[in-house]
């Protein structure tokens, strides 16, 4: 039996990842010290609304394709901010990106394509 992937599951996946992304560290300092979106405000506030905008849409099914491209881009929006910031810093050896700064670009770019990906969901009718 195979599925197709629907845009409510294909949501919540995407948010899933958001969430693990947003968590975990954006940078870190020789190692040790990690940073991450709550770290920095608008970054944080970009990606936790994002992450609350794709969960409402979910469990509404409202708007679905439209606030996943959206928050698919914010999303990158913010990730190419933070990595125009390391570049920037001129310490790169020093301050490196860290895993969820990877997954959250992921994220962004899986929300964008899982738009043209999955199908809508099924109308039951009576």
């Amino acid at each position: 039996m195979t599925t197709k992937l629907n845009r409510p599951t294909a949501l919540t996946i995407g948010a899933i990842a958001l969430i693990f992304g947003a968590l975990g560290p954006w940078i870190s300092f020789l190692g040790v010290i990690s940073a991450g979106p709550m770290n920095f405000t608008e970054v944080a506030v970009a990606i936790f609304t994002g992450i609350g905008l794709v969960i409402a849409s979910a469990v509404s099914g409202l708007y679905m394709r439209i606030v996943s491209i959206f928050v698919g881009l914010v999303v990158l929006s913010q990730v190419a901010y933070v990595w125009f910031h390391l570049s920037e810093a001129g310490v790169n050896d020093l301050v490196q990106p860290g895993w969820g700064l990877f997954l959250s670009t992921l994220a962004g770019l899986y929300l964008i394509s899982s738009t043209w990906v999955a199908r809508k969901p099924d109308v039951v009718t009576a």
